[in-house]
C-alpha cells in the first residue's frame, strides 16, 4: 500500500509539472485555441449518452497522512492485531459524472481508496446493503436516476439523503448512513430509496421510501479508535468468557458504551456468575414494516427558509437489549424503529445568518428513551475585524446543542439507550474561517461537551499552491474523562497533512 501511495505522489508531481508546462507555452494554447474553432460543427450537435458522462466527469485526487504524538494504548489479549503504527497515510480517489436530457437524467459517483495499515480495505461496493466495517477499495456510493414531469420530481436508487438546515450539527439530517472509519471526518453514504418532490410556488413538498437499511461503518477491531476507548491493560478474555465468533461485534458495543456496560449492574451480576456471554447485531430487515417512511415540506418566507418533517422507521443509534438463559447472557445491539417529527428555519439579517432545528424522536415501544434534540446559532461575516487584522475575510461560526428527554427508555431486556452515542447533548460548537489571501486560510473548530469537560478542537491551515491543489494540515486534540465521546480518544491527537488535486 506505501508502494501505491508513493505511486500516487509521483504522478501527482508529474500532472503538476505538466500543467505548468501547458501554461507557460503560448503555442500550445493557440494549437488548442484553433482546433476548437474548427470543431464548433460536433460541439454544437447532441451530446451522446457517453459524450455527457465524459463532459460532466469531475474527480479529484487526495493524500491524507496522519501523525500521532502517542502510541495506541495496550490491549492485551483482544484477539484482535493492535493498530500501533503512529504514521498512517491513505490515497482516496472520489469521482461523479452525470447525462440526461430533458426529463431525465442518470447520475453516479463514487471513490477508490487504499490506506497503509493492512487490511484497512477489502473488496468493492456491496449491492443494497453492506453489514461489514471494512472499507471497500472501490464504492458506488451513488447510482440514481432523476424523472421530472411538470412540478413533480422523481428519484429512484442510491442517494445520500439530506434533510435539515443547519450548518455544522443538524439534529434533523441523521436519514443517511454514515462512514466513520476516520469519526472525527465522517463521509456520509448513500442510501437506496423511492422519493418524490412537488414544487407549488415557494414549497417544496418531499415524500420518501428508504427500502434497506444501511449500517453505519465504525473503526475496525484492533483500530486505535476502538482501543483508545478501553481501560489501560483492558482484557476482553479475562473480563468476559466470550463465545467464539463474537469479539467483532462486542467490540462494536464496546465502541459505542466504552465501560457502561460494565457499570450495567444486571450484565455486570451475569458476568460474576461465570456466565459465558455471546454477541449479536440485530438490524432491520427488508419489510415495509422495517423501512423507513419520509415526508417534508420546504417553504421560503421572504428572507426565512423553513422545513418540517416526519419520519418513521429505524433509528440512527443502536440500543442493547440482553437476554438471559441457563449458560448464557448474550448481548444483542439492536436498532428500533422511532416516529420522528423535525423542523427548523433559517434567516439573514444584514453581514448574520441566524439559524434554529428541532427533532423529537418518539420511542414506539420504549426500547430507546424518547428526546427532543436541538440546536440554534449564528454565522456573521465581519468585514471591520477583517480588514482591522489585515485579513480579506473572516466568518465566524457559534451554534449551541442541547436535548430534552421527556421519556426513558422501559422495555424489557433493554438495558442501555443510545443516551451514551448520541451527540449533541450539550455541546458548544465553533468555527472560525480567516481569508489570509485567496490562496491561503486559517480555519479553527471545536465542539464543547459541556456536561462531560470533554473537547475536540482542530486548527489549521489551508494553501492553494496552484489552480485545482490545494494543500492541508490540521492539528487535531481530544481530552475528557475516557467514558466520554472525546475524552476516550485522548491518546489521539494528531497531526493531518493532506494534498487534494481536483481535475
Amino acid at each position: 500500500m506505501k508502494r501505491l501511495i508513493v505511486i500516487a505522489i509521483l504522478i501527482l508531481t508529474a500532472g503538476v509539472w505538466a500543467a505548468c508546462a501547458f501554461a507557460g507555452d503560448p503555442d500550445i494554447l493557440n494549437e488548442l485555441d484553433a482546433y476548437l474553432e474548427t470543431d464548433k460543427t460536433q460541439i454544437d450537435s447532441p451530446p451522446s449518452i457517453a459524450g455527457q458522462l465524459a463532459d460532466h466527469f469531475s474527480a479529484d485526487l487526495e493524500l491524507r497522512g496522519s501523525y500521532f504524538f502517542k502510541s495506541a494504548p495496550d490491549s492485551p489479549e483482544t484477539y484482535a492485531d493492535v493498530d500501533d503504527d503512529r504514521l498512517t497515510g491513505e490515497m482516496r480517489a472520489n469521482w461523479s459524472s452525470w447525462t440526461g436530457k430533458d426529463w431525465w437524467s442518470f447520475h453516479a459517483a463514487g471513490w477508490f481508496e487504499v490506506g497503509t495499515r493492512e487490511d484497512a480495505c477489502s473488496g468493492v461496493t456491496h449491492f443494497m446493503t453492506d453489514h461489514d466495517n471494512q472499507k471497500r477499495y472501490a464504492e458506488l456510493n451513488e447510482s440514481f436516476l432523476n424523472l421530472s414531469h411538470g412540478a413533480a420530481a422523481f428519484t429512484i436508487g442510491k442517494k445520500v439523503f439530506e434533510n435539515g438546515i443547519s450548518t455544522i450539527y443538524s439534529p434533523a439530517n441523521r436519514y443517511t448512513s454514515a462512514d466513520l472509519s476516520d469519526p472525527v471526518n465522517p463521509i456520509q453514504t448513500g442510501s437506496w430509496q423511492l422519493a418524490c418532490d412537488y414544487s407549488r410556488e415557494d414549497t417544496t413538498y418531499t415524500g420518501a421510501i428508504l427500502p434497506f437499511y444501511q449500517e453505519k461503518k465504525i473503526p475496525a477491531p484492533g483500530s486505535r479508535w476502538i482501543v483508545s476507548g478501553l481501560q489501560s491493560g483492558y482484557s476482553i478474555s479475562s473480563t468476559y468468557n466470550l463465545i467464539p465468533g463474537s469479539l467483532e461485534e462486542m467490540l462494536e458495543i464496546l465502541y459505542y458504551y466504552t465501560d457502561n456496560l460494565l457499570k450495567n449492574g444486571r450484565f455486570a451480576d451475569l458476568v460474576n456468575d461465570g456466565k459465558s456471554v455471546a454477541v449479536r447485531e440485530d438490524l432491520p430487515g427488508n419489510d415495509p414494516g422495517d423501512w423507513g417512511w419520509f415526508g417534508r415540506a420546504k417553504k421560503s418566507m421572504g428572507l426565512w427558509d423553513t422545513f418540517l418533517s416526519a419520519y418513521y422507521g429505524p433509528a440512527f443509534y443502536p440500543v442493547v437489549k440482553l437476554e438471559d438463559s441457563a449458560t448464557v447472557a448474550t448481548l444483542i445491539k439492536d436498532t428500533p424503529s422511532v416516529y420522528q417529527l423535525a423542523g427548523g428555519f433559517s434567516t439573514t439579517w444584514k453581514n448574520t445568518e441566524f439559524h434554529g432545528e428541532a427533532l423529537y424522536s418518539y420511542s414506539i415501544h420504549k426500547q430507546d428513551e424518547s428526546y427532543i434534540n436541538y440546536v440554534g446559532g449564528l454565522c456573521h461575516t465581519s468585514e471591520k475585524l477583517a480588514s482591522s487584522l489585515g485579513l480579506e475575510k473572516i466568518d465566524l461560526l457559534l451554534e449551541y446543542a442541547g436535548e430534552i428527554i421527556t421519556a426513558d427508555q422501559d422495555a424489557a431486556d433493554y438495558i442501555l439507550s443510545s443516551k451514551y452515542t448520541r451527540i449533541g447533548r450539550n455541546d458548544l460548537i465553533a468555527s472560525v474561517l480567516a481569508n489570509i489571501t485567496d490562496d491561503l486560510s486559517l480555519h479553527y473548530i471545536s465542539d464543547f461537551t459541556l456536561s462531560d469537560n470533554a473537547y475536540f478542537q482542530r486548527i489549521g491551515t489551508s494553501l492553494r499552491i496552484m489552480p485545482g491543489v490545494v494543500f492541508t494540515l490540521d492539528f487535531e486534540f481530544f481530552d475528557g474523562p475516557l467514558d466520554t465521546y472525546f475524552g476516550r480518544w485522548h491518546n489521539n491527537n494528531r497531526i493531518v497533512t493532506s494534498i487534494k488535486w481536483s481535475l
